[in-house]
């Protein structure tokens, strides 16, 4: 349970308070709140942290996440947006229109595979936090997938 704590203690928020709230959608608007408090050395812009805002919150819908699977599958969101952002024009160029969702779809399961290895204690909730551990998957995932021009 400490584990879960430490992260949002550091971000100024409270587990247990989060709990309490009863409000599942309160509870995602305050964890994205804190997610995107700063943008990760301008890898994503407005737009982009709009639609990985849509993705989570639609996510979260499905079914009640606890607040660590939460910051999981927000830095899974946001690697996954900037490695296709990234490598997009060269997935663009392929003709198959199978090989490219392919492709997108591996860039995906990277990115959740990334995020699920990624030790949510080990940093605080805040803006800059998230963006460093975003940027760290970035730069690992672009070593696999990176732009070879």
């Amino acid at each position: 349970m400490r584990g879960e704590r430490a992260p949002l203690e550091a971000a100024g928020l409270d587990l247990d308070e989060l709990r309490a709230l009863d409000n599942p959608l309160e509870v995602r608007r305050r964890i994205v709140e804190a997610a995107f408090e700063s943008e990760p050395d301008s890898t994503i812009a407005d737009g982009e942290a709009r639609l990985i805002v849509a993705d989570l919150v639609t996510w979260t819908l499905e079914t009640p996440r606890d607040p660590a699977q939460i910051v999981r599958h927000t830095v899974e969101l946001m690697i996954a947006r900037s490695i296709l952002t990234e490598v997009g024009d060269r997935i663009r160029q392929e003709p198959r229109a199978a090989l490219r969702r392919s492709a997108e779809d591996e860039i995906r399961l990277a990115a959740k595979a990334w995020a699920m290895r990624f030790d949510v204690a080990a940093v605080t909730l805040d803006g800059p936090s998230i963006s460093a551990a975003v940027q760290t998957g970035v730069t690992d995932l672009l070593a696999i997938y990176g732009d070879e021009s």
